[in-house]
């Protein structure tokens, strides 16, 4: 089945409503902020690449916001399992997700799938994300690289340091992303809704 056949057309360059207000409050904060860091004798290179992540998280917030939107609301109506119809259509169904910029709130529509007997919410399934879990993939491969290596009240300190935002974990690093199956090639998750298929490594055997 072409599940394509219901989408919308992608959006052309230069539609994003929040890109110009985003960037030019970015203009306008950035230069402030680096050049007090240029200015201050006890600030290092290390103070000016954190004035340009802070100064930048938000701008890349609402791009990825609208941008994660509009891939949502293209998504034909069909079940991410089966690929049958959706019936019970309803719009409008808000969930929000932790990236590494911040939370965004994304508005989905909901179908009720009658061959699995379920209701789907197709726009999570085509961007990456976990049935029950709040984070977006970016932060669960950070996360769970984390927590392989540390112990998970250290793994959280570290995500806060990279992200800039406080992520909750679990108790063990085992219960990391429910419902979520990761590849050992470097891929981004993929929700157990379909079995995943593992790629074998450039230069290693199948």
């Amino acid at each position: 089945m072409n599940r394509n056949c219901c989408a919308t057309s992608v959006p052309p360059p230069g539609s994003f409503k929040v890109l110009a207000k985003a960037v030019g409050v970015w203009q306008e904060r950035l230069p402030a902020g680096l050049s007090r860091g240029i200015e201050a004798s006890d600030q290092t290179m290390g103070h000016l690449e954190e004035e340009i992540f802070q100064q930048t998280r938000e701008l890349a917030r609402a791009v990825l916001a609208e941008s994660a939107q509009k891939k949502g609301d293209q998504v034909p109506s069909v079940c991410p399992v089966c690929e049958g119809k959706l019936s019970c259509l309803t719009e409008g169904h808000e969930r929000s997700y932790q990236p590494r910029f911040g939370v965004v709130t994304i508005r989905r529509l909901r179908g009720w799938c009658r061959k699995c007997k379920g209701w789907r919410f197709p726009a999570d399934h085509a961007l990456g994300l976990d049935e029950t879990g709040s984070c977006a993939p970016g932060v669960q491969e950070m996360a769970a690289s984390a927590v392989s290596k540390l112990p998970v009240a250290e793994a959280s300190a570290v995500m806060e340091r990279l992200t800039g935002e406080r992520i909750a974990l679990p108790e063990r690093g085992s219960d990391w992303i429910p419902g979520t199956r990761w590849s050992t090639c470097g891929q981004w998750p993929t929700p157990c809704l379909r079995k995943t298929k593992r790629r074998p490594r450039p230069g290693l055997n199948p």
